[in-house]
């Protein structure tokens, strides 16, 4: 069984390694790195098109792109620019 969550803008993966890959050491070395890879690229693509995105905080952590923070905000009704 696996969980994946949304935290701080990018995805975590919960899971019993054993049960899903089995007892082989290098199986096992092998499943994490690839789901830490997976987890590290979350913080980096746009969660809305998969673009390259970055950590964006509107009231919560989010990973957008340019474009679809801006669709985000202008949809909120917030400015495109936030103030310095």
């Amino acid at each position: 069984e696996a969980q994946i969550k949304e935290k701080f803008g990018g995805l975590r993966v919960y899971y019993d390694v054993v049960a899903i890959v089995g007892p082989n050491e290098n199986a096992r070395k092998a499943f994490q790195r690839d789901v830490d890879a997976a987890e590290g690229r979350s913080y980096i693509t746009c969660e809305m098109c998969g673009g390259p995105g970055q950590a964006a905080g509107l009231g919560y952590a989010k990973t957008l792109c340019i474009d679809c923070m801006t669709i985000r905000l202008c949809s909120k009704g917030l400015p495109k620019e936030p103030a310095q």
